[in-house]
């Protein structure tokens, strides 16, 4: 096999599935002239396709080509992929793509970034096993409410099962599971927490609803962030 043919079988797995949206771009040849998306999240990839979950029911064996459109490695993708299989169980249709139409360019790129995704990976489930036993991760066991350790980038390493039951996982930004936004809260003051020799604090309205957050710097960049509705 050669380098080339390496590089694009390079698959990551990813730990937040990456959401994002396609649309049916022709069927048997034939384009499709509409601009009507559908919601997909995106399982895995590497630089020769990528697996994706959508509610959307589509037939394989019609030579269906999706145009996907997704955020990764700090850029937006538009990527063209021919529909090679699909699996269904309870509520979930999984499909496979192989990219098409894409430039050596682009594919030197995505390749790139997808190294530099693993590497992120890989820093970030060595740091999540160095802390699985620390008095921190069993810290946020005993927080009645939902509670995580982060870094500075406000990334998180773990969760306690009230979090995990909202969705956080390892990898994930805490803004992105817990209120579903693309960036840092306003009311954000994990960066202020290291000044402090405690617990620091902030009252919040989010949608009509008291919550109170809080933020404690554990040293070593790893922060404990836990907050409750009042």
């Amino acid at each position: 096999m050669s380098f080339v043919d390496n590089r694009r079988n390079f698959r990551v797995s990813l730990v937040v599935p990456i959401q994002g949206k396609a649309r049916i771009a022709s069927v048997n040849h034939t384009e499709i002239k509409m601009d009507k998306y559908f919601p997909i999240s995106i399982l895995d990839f590497s630089a020769s396709g990528m697996k994706i979950n959508a509610l959307l029911d589509l037939p394989v064996g019609k030579d269906i080509i999706l145009e996907s459109v997704f955020d990764f490695g700090d850029k937006n993708r538009v990527l063209q992929g021919v529909l090679v299989w699909k699996e269904e169980s309870y509520q979930q249709r999984i499909y496979g793509t192989k990219f098409i139409n894409l430039s050596e360019k682009e594919e030197r790129q995505l390749v790139y970034d997808l190294n530099k995704y693993q590497l992120s990976k890989t820093k970030l489930e060595r740091t999540k096993c160095s802390y699985s036993e620390s008095p921190a991760a069993k810290m946020i066991y005993a927080i009645p409410y939902p509670a995580v350790l982060l870094t500075a980038e406000k990334k998180i390493i773990a969760a306690n099962d009230l979090s995990a039951k909202l969705g956080a996982s390892p990898g994930a930004k805490c803004y992105q599971v817990y209120w579903n936004e693309s960036k840092a809260c306003s009311f954000c003051m994990l960066g202020e927490a290291h000044r402090y020799n405690g617990i620091i604090s902030n009252t919040v309205y989010i949608k009509n609803k008291k919550y109170i957050m809080h933020w404690l710097c554990l040293g070593k960049k790893i922060f404990l962030h836990y907050w409750r509705r009042v």
